[in-house]
């Protein structure tokens, strides 16, 4: 089995790309919003420091923003690419269990 990425819509690789890098950032982001609620001058929006409830909320959605824009400068590069040189991942099936142990017999 062949999977072209020219053959994968543009959306379906935005969304694995967003959600990959949401799961990277969600857990710094909680970090640092949580740090600003405690007091510290982690979170900044317009120039000044972000304190409270407000910092988790604001360091949220600085998440979601950062996730996005990163996704989609990579799914812009994957469909530029794709262009240039279509990419495809292939799926080989397993060997049977028999054939392996001949191997290292």
């Amino acid at each position: 089995m062949e999977i072209n990425i020219g053959n994968m819509k543009k959306r379906s690789i935005l969304k694995l790309i967003f959600f990959s890098a949401l799961t990277i950032y969600l857990p710094l982001f909680l970090i640092v919003g949580g740090l600003g609620a405690s007091g510290y001058d982690t979170v900044t929006l317009n120039g000044g420091n972000v304190y409270g409830v407000t910092a988790v909320i604001v360091s949220l959605i600085l998440c979601v923003i950062f996730s996005f824009v990163g996704a989609a400068f990579l799914t812009l590069g994957a469909w530029i690419l794709g262009k240039i040189r279509p990419n495809s991942v292939s799926i080989v099936a397993k060997q049977k269990l028999e054939d392996v142990r001949e191997v290292f017999e």
